[in-house]
């Protein structure tokens, strides 16, 4: 016989570690998730001790919940094996971009730059494949930073509640963002927190310095939130109800119990126009409106009243466009392209790429290195407002290519994820159409280099593969 007292002594101590790791894991979630939507308040942690303080903490998240792990005797929810080929293509732009800072490199492998220096210095010095070794190391660590974002957020998104609460919060936080935003460009204020605007009080730019980060923010907030009421909508069409109970239910549902989402969208779609950004207005709606497709198609519903309700979010954006996009319309209007600066500057920046197109010129360093390829009306550009171009600057093309391919391979596998499920679908179609957004601005802009927009976007894509496997399936082996 089994002693009867004997077997809850061995239990109990498995159910309280169980219990103390739920409590811990929620902690590290809910931290993680504020962090994550307090980002944006110091001007998008664009300064050096911002981004100190949230790499240290979102690298003590990832220590601490690997430690919870390991002492409850878990798996991850998501192992690396799911993500493998993006995961090998982030490793080795990571690798290449520690060797551009490794020092005293062979002679024919280091930049030809130095070579030229040490000849005109006359003296030795020490050469490596990148131009700005401090740039590389802090591209480094931001880099690392958005990986760690990621991961949390993949594993933390596999869960569907979890899931929801992170783009809850992150709409919900946009939303205040765009609040602020609105009451001091509408009440003219002379201060972004504690600091003189920086920009002109025609524009928009909420707690950011620059109106067009501040759109790709806004514009991710945007995506949270028209996918979360439309798919509050969808779902309302699969409760079975029929006739005049189930047009009462519909309008229920999206005027009453959606209102706080509509007014979420309203607001942040506001601020989005009052950006007056050209790319970042016209690649947020291309988001927004590549998401409404997106989980109407895939939702399959072909009814009148589908139809008419879903063309509620597309009339809503018209409404507001017309009380709040002349500004942005009129910007567009009065481009010039023949004249256009940034059309100049992107010739000059392919040209330097084909000076240095295997190696590149190092992470980060183009604002000292583009300076000898550019004009007296580009010179002072410290960014090549286009993502895709200067990555291919700083790293070359084997490297820029693999690291288009990794965060390509995720979006498509969001875009997988929206037709294989069958319900909470809105995750994936929200990480995907995020790809699009930024994506698109990424060829006029460089919101990417703002630590706390792609902190955002790194979330968002987490969730969007963490939920494109059914939860039937086993990710965690």
């Amino acid at each position: 016989m089994v002693d009867q007292g004997f077997l809850p002594r061995v239990i109990r101590p498995r159910m309280q570690l169980n219990i103390l790791s739920t409590r811990v894991s929620a902690v590290l979630f809910w931290t993680f998730t504020v962090a994550i939507a307090l980002a944006p308040l110091p001007f998008g942690a664009v300064h050096q001790l911002s981004q100190a303080f949230f790499a240290t903490l979102i690298f003590s998240l990832v220590f601490l919940w690997s430690i919870t792990l390991t002492a409850a005797g878990k798996s991850a929810e998501v192992t690396v094996r799911h993500i493998a080929p993006e995961t090998v293509c982030f490793l080795l732009v990571f690798c290449w971009i520690g060797m551009q800072t490794l020092p005293n490199v062979p002679r024919l492998e280091s930049h030809p730059l130095w070579l030229e220096a040490q000849t005109t210095l006359g003296e030795a010095t020490v050469g490596s494949f990148a131009l700005a070794r401090g740039a590389a190391f802090e591209c480094l660590l931001r880099l690392g930073m958005y990986a760690a974002v990621f991961w949390l957020a993949l594993q933390f998104g596999r869960d569907k509640r979890r899931a929801h609460q992170l783009l809850t919060t992150m709409a919900f936080a946009g939303t205040l963002y765009a609040l602020y935003g609105l009451v001091i460009h509408l009440g003219g204020f002379e201060h972004v927190l504690w600091t003189e605007r920086a920009v002109t009080h025609r524009d928009l730019s909420a707690t950011m310095i620059n109106r067009n980060n501040y759109a790709t923010l806004a514009g991710l907030g945007l995506l949270c939130s028209v996918g979360l009421y439309q798919a509050s909508l969808l779902q309302a069409f699969d409760t079975g109800r029929v006739g005049r109970d189930r047009i009462g239910y519909l309008l229920q549902r999206a005027f009453k119990q959606g209102a706080p989402q509509l007014a979420c969208i309203l607001i942040l779609l506001t601020a989005l126009f009052l950006t007056h950004s050209r790319a970042g207005v016209t690649s947020g709606l291309a988001g927004v409106f590549s998401l409404i497709y997106l989980l109407g198609v895939a939702h399959r519903q072909k009814s009148w009243l589908t139809r008419i309700l879903l063309l509620c979010l597309p009339a809503g954006l018209l409404a507001v466009y017309l009380l709040s996009g002349e500004g942005w319309q009129q910007r567009l209007l009065e481009t010039d392209f023949e004249h256009e600066s940034r059309l100049i500057m992107y010739r000059q920046v392919w040209e330097a790429v084909q000076t240095a197109p295997w190696g590149g010129y190092g992470a980060g360093s183009f604002a000292q290195v583009f300076p000898m390829f550019a004009d007296e009306v580009t010179s002072y550009w410290p960014k090549a407002h286009n993502d895709w171009l200067e990555t291919l600057f700083d790293l070359g093309w084997p490297a820029a290519v693999l690291w288009f391919t990794a965060v390509s391979g995720l979006g498509l596998r969001c875009l997988i994820g929206v037709f294989r499920r069958r319900k909470d679908r809105i995750y994936s179609g929200v990480g995907f159409c995020a790809c699009v957004l930024v994506g698109l601005h990424s060829l006029a802009d460089f919101s990417l280099q703002i630590p706390a927009v792609a902190m955002s976007f790194a979330l968002l894509l987490g969730v969007g593969v963490g939920q494109s496997a059914s939860s039937r399936e086993r990710l965690s082996s």
